[in-house]
């Protein structure tokens, strides 16, 4: 019985020695306990830059009027359910746990601020593609049975971002003195030294959150004037805290990795160029709402947004011709005329025109925004005709007619434009005009947002572009009309503050190219 107890005991103790080693042993060396920003940050931008383009790509550059598929899934085949899982599950969710994980720990401030930063640049694109979404109730933490979220409403939405801002832009600190708090490699504003380390740059994320603070308070006008009031002046009060200049565009970038690390639009769209031809029902091309105002203001930039037509086609190729009808006042003698006498006693040469039909190429051709003609419809008779009936100039094109999209925004190490220069400086404008926020003039923001974005694609010309009707501070410009007459580019700038204002939104609109949230956003809260 005692040699039973003995080694019983002795089986025992064995077992309480491996209990010892139990949670060691059974660790993963490979998987993350804790949530580290270093360890996820970079995934995160990453999946962020690859489902907002995605969106930007089949929706938001369609909604901003800038550019044209000619086919697209619509809301019939493709709710966006699937945008829901991305943000929430594969950014949110490690966003949150790092945002805990720093929250009130002494010399973490600055890694704590850039999470709460991104975190609000989820929401504010995920508002401003749905309306109201779960915020307030949607990330918990630890195991939990819970299925019932609530929605917040888009005022409370747009009130819990400001909050997550306000505080980031007091959490920012770039002379912080925790080496342990500078993220090391940072996706977004790394800053590459000799030793191949991309620091983090604070002071640029500081301004980005500032100037993204500035965006949604502004956004947020229409549901609370108050709200958007008090978070302007916050972000107006430290005005060296906004971006100022192109070193500071909020743009990270894809690589060229084609395996790993690859431009979503290059995937979607040049990558299968490698194998295949071009299908202009699935590449994007000039809108015809933007290329009316780009025609009406003789717009440089326009040479950076997209290629001239027939870039992509080949010399066999027909040029896109637009026909035209080029009139004189009617010559009418003995050499030119047989029926020169019969005119001459009518009396009516001075009311005669003599007249040519003629064609000619143009540099820059955009796609229709509706491939067809809505049902009901049709087509009115020629002027002077009761047989023939007029046709759409941009029905009768081949493949490689439209100006599609410049190499620069799909290539395979595109950049990922957030908030450029030009934003920060027609969000001031605009906070001037309302709010009387700033410590210069209306005026003095708005032409160098146009400054910034011309500097931005390195185009010459801004003094000669707002010297303009219409681009010209306080004037008014009358512009062309779309192919079917049904809206026309104008900027009616003498209009008071109104007029201001909407100076403001159309050339901060143009500056947004291919940004399809902001563009959207523009158009969505002005209507301008």
């Amino acid at each position: 019985k005692k040699i039973t107890y003995i080694c019983l005991l002795a089986f025992i103790g064995s077992l309480f020695g491996c209990v010892d080693k139990f949670e060691e042993i059974n660790t993963n060396n490979n998987k993350m306990y804790t949530a580290e920003l270093p360890n996820i940050f970079a995934g995160t931008v990453y999946r962020t830059m690859n489902t907002v383009s995605e969106f930007n790509f089949m929706n938001g550059n369609l909604f901003a009027r800038y550019l044209v598929l000619g086919f697209r899934t619509t809301p019939s085949q493709d709710e966006g359910n699937g945008y829901f899982k991305k943000f929430y599950v594969d950014i949110l969710r490690d966003l949150n746990d790092c945002e805990l994980e720093y929250e009130g720990k002494a010399g973490f401030e600055n890694r704590s601020a850039i999470a709460k930063t991104w975190k609000a640049y989820i929401y504010y694109v995920m508002v401003s593609m749905y309306g109201g979404v779960p915020m307030s109730d949607a990330l918990l933490t630890g195991n939990s049975n819970k299925r019932d979220f609530k929605y917040d409403t888009e005022l409370e939405v747009y009130t819990n971002i400001l909050k997550l801002l306000d505080d980031a832009v007091n959490l920012y600190n770039p002379e912080t003195p925790y080496t342990a708090d500078v993220l090391m490699q940072d996706p977004v504003f790394g800053v590459t030294t000799n030793t191949s380390v991309a620091l983090a740059n604070v002071a640029k994320w500081r301004k980005f959150a500032n100037t993204l603070r500035l965006n949604v308070a502004m956004q947020s006008q229409n549901l609370s004037m108050d709200l958007a009031r008090e978070n302007a002046a916050k972000a107006m009060e430290h005005e060296d805290w906004l971006i100022a200049s192109v070193d500071e565009i909020v743009q990270p970038q894809w690589g060229t990795d084609r395996a790993a690390d690859r431009s979503f639009y290059w995937d979607r769209l040049l990558r299968p160029l490698e194998t295949g031809t071009l299908s202009d029902s699935t590449f994007p091309a000039l809108a015809e709402y933007l290329a009316i105002y780009l025609f009406t203001f003789n717009d440089p930039r326009i040479e950076a947004f997209v290629e001239k037509s027939n870039a992509r086609g080949t010399s066999a190729d027909k040029l896109f011709q637009v026909r035209d009808t080029i009139t004189r006042p009617h010559v009418c003698d003995i050499t030119s005329c047989e029926d020169w006498m019969d005119h001459l006693v009518d009396g009516m040469n001075d009311f005669r025109r003599d007249s040519i039909i003629v064609g000619h190429s143009v540099p820059y051709v955009p796609m229709r925004e509706q491939v067809r003609m809505p049902s009901d419809w049709e087509a009115a008779y020629k002027p002077g005709s009761n047989t023939e009936r007029t046709t759409d100039p941009l029905n009768t094109r081949s493949v490689y007619n439209p100006s599609y999209i410049k190499e620069e925004f799909i290539k395979i190490d595109a950049k990922f434009r957030i908030l450029n220069w030009a934003d920060a400086c027609f969000l001031k404008a605009e906070a001037k005009v309302l709010f009387g926020l700033g410590s210069k003039s209306a005026q003095e923001y708005y032409e160098e947002g146009i400054r910034a974005s011309f500097a931005q694609y390195e185009i010459s010309g801004a003094d000669e572009y707002m010297a303009q009707d219409g681009v010209k501070w306080g004037t008014d410009k009358i512009g062309f009309k779309d192919s079917r007459g049904l809206y026309q580019a104008q900027i009616i700038g003498s209009n008071g503050q109104e007029g201001q204002l909407e100076q403001i939104y159309k050339q901060r609109y143009i500056a947004d190219f291919f940004n399809g949230i902001e563009g959207w956003n523009l158009e969505r809260r002005t209507r301008a």
